[in-house]
């Protein structure tokens, strides 16, 4: 990239298929400089869990809150290992995304289906 400077399309010439914007979208939110790609703390493992139960998978305010992650990263980290491991209560085990309530679920997520379009 430093050879190119910010022309993304004279980037984009050099990968088949992909436009400039494709180029700059992925730099941006897969490769920029600031990315943390160290090793996962406990206190990061705790702080999604604790925001997933508060205010659902909104990945994108979950990485803001952790400096240097993105909401990739953040996604990735809860679906690979965080949803696997059980919380234990003192009640019961139960699975983080059972903690998730259907309503939040149901109000974030778009159902496309719906969409209709008159032609």
């Amino acid at each position: 990239m430093s050879q190119y400077g910010p022309k993304w399309s004279t980037f984009a010439g050099l990968i088949p298929k992909r436009t400039g914007k494709q180029c700059r979208d992925r730099y941006i939110k897969i490769f920029p400089p600031y990315i943390n790609k160290k090793s996962w703390t406990d206190e990061e493992d705790q702080a999604i869990i604790g925001m997933l139960q508060e205010m659902g998978p909104r990945w994108g305010k979950i990485a803001k809150a952790l400096n240097g992650r993105t909401e990739i990263q953040v996604k990735n980290r809860y679906y690979a290992f965080l949803k696997k491991q059980e919380v234990t209560s003192p009640e019961t085990s139960v699975n983080l995304i059972d903690m998730i309530s259907y309503e939040e679920e149901k109000n974030y997520f778009f159902d496309w289906n719906q969409l209709k379009f008159d032609l």
